[in-house]
């Protein structure tokens, strides 16, 4: 390679752009801004979405830095000239935020005058979340399923474990309790026992061969009667027409959706008139600490691969 070693960082931070220099790299926010003879120099990127196209152009790119949870893809070798690249999630950045939101679906959904106030002020279309308040339900004593342990679904049990919730089942492919941070936790092969129990089940499951489409008729109608059904994992994991059947016939009694099939909705799509259901697009995550969190992130992680220390949220890749 012939020039300055390139660093591709998506957040302009002084701090942050002074320690990628001190190391000998200069940063550039995107490949476009790269003079073409200097491409081939870039080594690392922190953040931001690089087309997948132009990763097959950087033939000396060692290490990724996600400003995502998931890998979006991003985890297929073939994305990549370089063999030996490294990729790495921002697992740990959005727990928090995405908990909050949860609990804050959960008391909406579960405290029906609060549905039921934004629906008659005309919040929400033709007032679709309107729903019999006698039948709140107190989180002290619910019981909540959250599919998926990963950081979010840990970070959703501590917070309602907080709010002393009566039971919070963990399912997962391993059945793995983490810090017995969960009651109980369960195998994915073997956790339909549980759907009866809950009075709200979480999805916060990444997307693999074994979400996607999990959620479909039969799951819902084994949930217990009454249940609220929310999804901040991935939107492939929901069969639409089935949660749409399973509102309209009151096998469940509401649902909160922040991610979808498509994505983002659009203005007339279905999800957005049916009833009992509260649609965000893709907004569990915004916080006003994220910022702050993948500079740490970023800074961090640079630092350790260009000493050739250890990484967090490595991905292995697939060939």
């Amino acid at each position: 390679m012939n020039g300055s070693q390139i660093v591709l960082c998506s957040l302009a931070d002084e701090e942050l752009l002074a320690a990628i220099r001190d190391y000998g790299f200069e940063p550039y926010r995107d490949v476009t801004e790269v003079p073409a003879k200097e491409v081939e120099n870039i080594r690392i990127i922190l953040g931001g979405k690089t087309e997948k196209d132009n990763l097959k152009r950087l033939p000396n790119l060692s290490f990724v830095q996600l400003s995502s949870a998931g890998t979006n893809g991003y985890d297929e070798l073939s994305l990549y000239a370089n063999p030996d690249v490294i990729l790495a999630t921002a697992s740990g950045v959005y727990g928090d935020p995405i908990a909050e939101y949860v609990i804050g679906g959960m008391l909406c959904m579960g405290k029906r005058s609060l549905a039921n106030y934004l629906s008659s002020r005309g919040f929400l279309f033709n007032r679709s979340l309107a729903m019999d308040s006698r039948m709140d339900i107190e989180l002290s004593k619910a019981s909540v399923g959250i599919w998926g342990c990963g950081d979010i679904g840990k970070k959703i049990a501590q917070k309602l474990r907080a709010l002393d919730c009566h039971y919070v089942y963990g399912v997962s492919r391993s059945g793995r309790n983490p810090d017995d941070i969960f009651t109980e936790t369960y195998m994915l092969e073997n956790c339909e026992e549980i759907l009866q129990r809950c009075d709200f089940i979480v999805s916060a499951m990444p997307e693999n061969p074994d979400s996607v489409h999990y959620w479909n008729r039969n799951r819902f109608e084994r949930m217990k009667n009454g249940c609220i059904f929310l999804n901040v994992g991935r939107g492939s994991a929901v069969v639409f027409k089935d949660l749409q059947y399973a509102l309209n016939h009151r096998k469940i009694s509401g649902a909160v959706i922040d991610v979808s099939e498509p994505e983002p909705v659009p203005l007339w799509h279905p999800y957005r008139f049916t009833r009992r259901l509260l649609l965000t697009n893709h907004s569990s995550f915004y916080s006003n600490n994220n910022r702050d969190r993948l500079i740490s992130l970023y800074k961090s992680q640079f630092q350790k691969y260009v000493l050739g220390q250890e990484l967090e949220n490595k991905v292995i890749l697939r060939k």
